[in-house]
């Protein structure tokens, strides 16, 4: 990483730019608009502080930057779905990013579009079930043992 293109640099809130600066590392190491891999090591390579690593991968996904396809661990790779990249004014409507005194008051359309994107990701899922399968299976694999 260059000077220049340092997530250092100190915008306005310094995390939206570790955001777009890791949204970035993650497009270089895409292939066909996925990454696959260590997110950690990516996000290691950028020298940004621990305390933002789950700030800056729950914003990307939350202003639908990323989707999130597979959690990796040391015997899976993580895998995100890269949809297009964030701006600071996206950025800037989540309260864990941006300090109480500069945060964007949210409309109601923007409330609205984010409702069609939360169904639009979720679609005809039956969440309860889906959970209610879930415990279901844990239990099977629980009583295996």
């Amino acid at each position: 990483m260059t000077e220049v293109d340092s997530p250092h640099t100190e915008p306005e809130n310094a995390a939206h730019g570790y955001c777009i600066a890791l949204y970035d590392a993650l497009k270089k190491r895409a292939k066909n608009g996925t990454f696959t891999g260590s997110a950690t090591e990516v996000y290691n390579t950028l020298g940004i502080s621990n305390q933002y690593y789950s700030k800056c991968f729950k914003a990307l996904v939350e202003v639908g930057a990323v989707e999130y396809i597979q959690r990796g661990h040391h015997k899976r790779p993580t895998i995100y779905k890269l949809i297009h990249r964030p701006t600071a004014a996206q950025l800037a409507e989540y309260d864990f990013l941006t300090p109480a005194s500069r945060r964007a008051k949210v409309s109601e359309e923007e409330m609205l579009r984010r409702l069609i994107e939360l169904e639009r990701r979720v679609q005809n899922v039956d969440i309860v079930a889906a959970f209610t399968n879930l415990e279901a299976r844990i239990v099977a694999l629980e009583k295996r043992k």
